[in-house]
């Protein structure tokens, strides 16, 4: 399975053809994208949190 994302990985195209692909390597891509997805959203909210104590310590000073 490692291998499997590690393919998918290395050789994702933005809009490139899925008919070539295999029912298997399509549901491979389809969780490998939305772990990938998951793991983007934990950024943005950890990025957002951050932001947002930064707001409130710099912005009661004054």
């Amino acid at each position: 399975m490692e291998n499997d994302v590690n393919n998918v990985l290395e050789n994702f195209q933005v809009n490139e053809d899925l008919y070539g692909l295999s029912i298997e390597e399509i549901k491979i891509r389809i969780k490998v994208f939305k772990n990938e997805i998951l793991r983007f959203e934990k950024e943005l909210l950890k990025k957002n949190s951050d932001l947002t104590a930064a707001d409130q310590l710099f912005s009661s000073k004054k």
